[in-house]
């Protein structure tokens, strides 16, 4: 029978309406964001946040009680070490004295007395025993001579006149060590302005050439022995120091190459020179007891202010510590990685348009790339981020057109 071209139409609209609805029935490629598996350098590192300190940094402390004046310097002030004069201080005069303590230098003054007088007389008695000893030995010897007496005469005069002469000069000695005694027992009374004598005036210099850094009493005031009065060094010659977790750093030799980020500038090197041989506990923000130990980093010039202008004492940095390094690494980016259960790992690898669930061995990673030792080739295409219900087989298609390389 001949279609007449009315039937034609009617039966083409219908094939394209069925042609339709079997088109939006099959499912539509998945718009994902994809990557490319590729050669790149990785580095994997530990970083984190530490701060600079002066290498020599050095604390002026009185040296005696007294009354410091106001210090005359403020802090950032340039000091030459050995000239600058930094604090001037006035020794303490001598306490007061309670009416037990002046009882008690008084009763100790007497009995310094009587023993200064006790040495006296056996230094006396001294002198009388040894003039008698000079006398016999002038007898005995131009007798001991003519034969009159024996030689042994002679020697024992000879032995009592030296004894005699030792004895007085441990007397002599005694009375010297009493008046000693009772010196010190009447500078025990001496109260304050009773000593005869004005304060001398002590100045502190600069123990170092560098600046003032800071000022721990800056006032006028009484101190005693030994207090902190400012720290002095020099801002040019610093050092970083930065806790790491123990575990994270404990085969890391001198010399790993470092980077100082987060300064306020730009990046710069750096290299470790020491990791401390002692740990200590940290607890972190969330309270996690944590064992950590202080790495400490050298610039990798002399010339700081060159490097890092600005830098001072104190200031906030972060460090990475490069761990380990490979300029031809087979990597893949680390947002394909999905966990397939326990410590393994797969990417959806893309292949004719479809998602194909492959599993990689991984090695070294980073916080953006990750090593690729088995299953992947260079030139790759993965999915990043895939979305949740993505399955082995499914359509997709590259976000916007691009893929990242």
């Amino acid at each position: 029978m001949k279609l007449s071209p009315k039937h034609i139409l009617f039966a083409a609209m219908g094939a394209a309406a069925v042609g339709v609805i079997i088109w939006g029935a099959m499912p539509k490629p998945v718009d994902v964001a994809m990557g490319k598996v590729a050669r790149r350098t990785l580095e994997t590192w530990v970083e984190d946040d530490g701060f600079t300190r002066v290498k020599e940094l050095y604390t002026v402390h009185a040296p005696v009680a007294g009354r410091v004046l106001r210090l005359p310097l403020e802090r950032g002030d340039t000091v030459v070490g050995g000239e600058t004069i930094v604090a001037t201080l006035l020794p303490a005069d001598p306490a007061f004295l309670d009416e037990r303590r002046e009882s008690e230098a008084a009763a100790t003054i007497a009995a310094a007395e009587a023993a200064v007088a006790a040495a006296k007389d056996d230094a006396t008695r001294a002198e009388a025993a040894l003039t008698l000893a000079d006398a016999d030995y002038a007898r005995v010897e131009p007798l001991a001579a003519s034969g009159t007496y024996a030689p042994a005469r002679l020697d024992a005069a000879r032995q009592a006149r030296d004894s005699a002469r030792a004895a007085l000069a441990a007397a002599r000695s005694a009375v010297r060590a009493r008046e000693a005694d009772l010196r010190a027992a009447r500078a025990s009374l001496i109260g304050p302005g009773n000593s005869g004598k004005a304060g001398g005036i002590i100045e502190l210099r600069a123990p170092v050439s560098g600046k003032v850094l800071t000022l721990l009493h800056e006032s006028a005031g009484v101190v005693t022995a030994g207090t902190p009065l400012m720290e002095v060094g020099d801002p040019d010659d610093l050092e970083i120091v930065v806790d790491y977790l123990s575990q994270r750093v404990v085969n890391l030799p001198p010399g790993t190459r470092a980077e100082v980020r987060n300064w306020g500038g730009p990046a710069f090197p750096a290299h470790l020179r020491l990791i401390e041989p002692k740990g200590y506990t940290k607890y972190s923000a969330l309270g996690v007891e944590e064992q950590r130990v202080d790495a400490v980093i050298d610039f990798d010039t002399k010339d700081v202010p060159a490097v890092a202008g600005g830098l001072q004492h104190g200031y906030r940095v972060d460090v990475r510590l490069i761990v380990s390094a490979d300029t031809n690494a087979l990597t893949v980016p680390i947002s394909a990685l999905v966990r397939t259960g326990g410590d393994g790992w797969a990417v959806f690898r893309v292949d004719g348009g479809r998602a194909r669930q492959v599993p990689v061995k991984v090695g070294a990673m980073n916080n953006a790339h990750a090593a690729v030792i088995d299953g992947l080739a260079d030139g790759d295409t993965v999915v990043l981020y895939p979305p949740e219900g993505l399955e082995d087989g499914s359509k997709v298609q590259p976000r916007n057109g691009e893929i990242e390389q």
